[in-house]
């Protein structure tokens, strides 16, 4: 899919990219591919739009008509546009050995903690920011079932491999939103999600 960016100076390609853009939530409008030609298609785009929006119909694009498209399409592209992804450290070569306090190991144990409500497997281990525990049995659980080498340390690699299982099993959520509304009859939050967030009585778990 072309950039927004690879439009600038293009009046008709960019007028078409966000006509395009909108029929992802309009129907009403016809899907159309930046050509750069305003053809019969655009024109029926245009019109569709100027109907929609109230505007008089005249297929011409001026001032008036250009603003309401650019405005719809503003407000279309942060609802189309997917979370951006966050990076858990800048730095390449992320390395945090057990008994290590980080900013970035909150996330680490969230995430975590998340998973523990999905997979048997993971503990539900304090969210902190101190890599001890539950926190490092969790990180080599994930190296042994990865093929990493089995250090406990959160490296790169096994940060990667943390992000991949959790998009596998918590990011595709069925349609309908991210979080259902109460949880199945008969199952309720796991203990260790009740109590979230807390700290630990005993400062080496």
């Amino acid at each position: 899919m072309r950039r927004e960016e690879d439009f600038l100076g293009l009046p008709v390609r960019s007028l078409q990219l966000m006509l395009g853009t909108l029929s992802r939530r309009t129907p009403e409008l016809p899907r159309l591919a930046p050509d750069g030609i305003f053809g019969e298609a655009t024109l029926e785009a245009v019109m569709r739009f100027q109907r929609t929006q109230g505007l008089p119909v005249t297929g011409r694009v001026d001032g008036r008509t250009w603003e309401a498209i650019a405005g719809a399409y503003r407000r279309a592209i942060l609802d189309l546009a997917p979370p951006r992804p966050v990076r858990v450290s800048r730095d390449r070569d992320l390395s945090i050995r057990a008994g290590q306090s980080c900013p970035s190991i909150f996330l680490i144990q969230a995430m975590f903690l998340a998973l523990a409500q999905v997979l048997e497997e993971v503990e539900a281990a304090p969210v902190n920011g101190r890599h001890t525990g539950a926190s490092v049995r969790n990180a080599a659980w994930l190296q042994r079932r990865s093929g990493l080498p089995e250090t406990g340390r959160m490296d790169r690699d096994t940060w990667n491999m943390l992000s991949r299982l959790y998009e596998l099993f918590l990011a595709r959520v069925p349609a309908g939103g991210v979080c259902p509304p109460e949880f199945p009859a008969g199952r309720g939050p796991s203990p260790a999600l009740e109590r979230f967030p807390w700290e630990p009585r005993d400062r080496s778990v």
